[in-house]
């Protein structure tokens, strides 16, 4: 893990414990995570630095939308899709 992801990390798990969210937070990072692992499309896409921030967003914004993750959970993967840290 980067140095820049661990930090992530670190302030999720902060805010997390600061709000008594931490399984749900846990529980909603990992369905996000099994949905990326299981699509090597949605991986690639994700990673292409040709492909433009908004429709990274609106895809990102869907697979939320599916998934319905808790509040802190989609706030975050939203950030780490606009500071380009998704993939």
């Amino acid at each position: 893990m980067s140095i820049v992801a661990r930090r992530y990390a670190q302030a999720l798990r902060n805010l997390a414990s600061q709000a008594r969210q931490v399984d749900q937070t846990t529980a909603g990072l990992d369905e996000i995570a099994d949905a990326l692992v299981a699509s090597s499309e949605l991986q690639a896409f994700l990673a292409d630095p040709k492909v433009a921030l908004a429709a990274k967003e609106a895809v990102v914004d869907k697979l939320l939308d599916k998934a319905a993750p808790p509040p802190l959970v989609r706030t975050f993967v939203r950030l780490v899709t606009r500071k380009r840290r998704i993939e």
